[in-house]
């Protein structure tokens, strides 16, 4: 089975799955698939587009997908009614992508919301990428011009980072520089790789 990569807002997985892919993990991304769901010709498009209605729709008639989040991360209910119609696409994908995979061993599911949706028993172990909040908040702000305040509101849309922690087999925190995140996700990649080979 893979390798499951999680964590709260702004950690740092993207940049985990890019040193991961470095190092010749074949990462599967929640998130892109998540985006293609809502193409005009994915399998979500035209369920969100009904329910949300016209105005999360651009001149082109594509999801903008910032106003569907300022929509869904205002209100819990929204954001339920989104994850109802698109989650269990995305996991069909995400299942045949890990079906697919050429080596089990090397596969990684990126998903940040693997906890909130149920798909921790598609992986073996789950890394969980950690962080100070006000890096996080300090890092939405620099990557998505986010105010502090939509930042938390954001980051609080999530399972609790503590509780991540808690159902983590592994917790990597990123407070510091590249190269020292750089330097445990190696490490742990290699001991990952050890465990792996040990059990065949």
């Amino acid at each position: 089975m893979a390798l499951g990569l999680t964590g709260g807002l702004a950690t740092g997985k993207s940049t985990a799955a890019e040193i991961l892919a470095s190092l010749g993990a074949e990462i599967i991304d929640a998130d892109r698939i998540a985006h293609q769901v809502l193409e005009p010709e994915g399998e979500a498009y035209s369920q969100v587009a009904a329910s949300f209605g016209r105005s999360i729709l651009t001149d082109e008639g594509k999801i903008d997908r910032k106003e569907l989040g300022r929509i869904v991360f205002s209100s819990p209910d929204k954001r339920k009614q989104l994850e109802k119609l698109t989650h269990p696409h995305i996991t069909a994908e995400i299942e045949k992508q890990l079906k697919n995979a050429r080596n089990s061993s090397k596969t990684v599911l990126e998903a940040p919301l693997l906890f909130e949706a149920g798909l921790e028993n598609l992986v073996e172990e789950i890394w969980v990428i950690s962080a100070r909040l006000e890096l996080q908040v300090e890092r939405l702000k620099e990557r998505d011009g986010l105010s502090r305040e939509e930042s938390l509101r954001r980051i609080n849309a999530q399972l609790a980072l503590t509780e991540k922690q808690k159902r983590a087999d592994l917790v990597i925190n990123n407070n510091g520089t590249r190269e020292e995140f750089k330097e445990k996700i190696e490490k742990a990649w290699d001991d990952w790789l050890r465990r792996r080979s040990d059990k065949q």
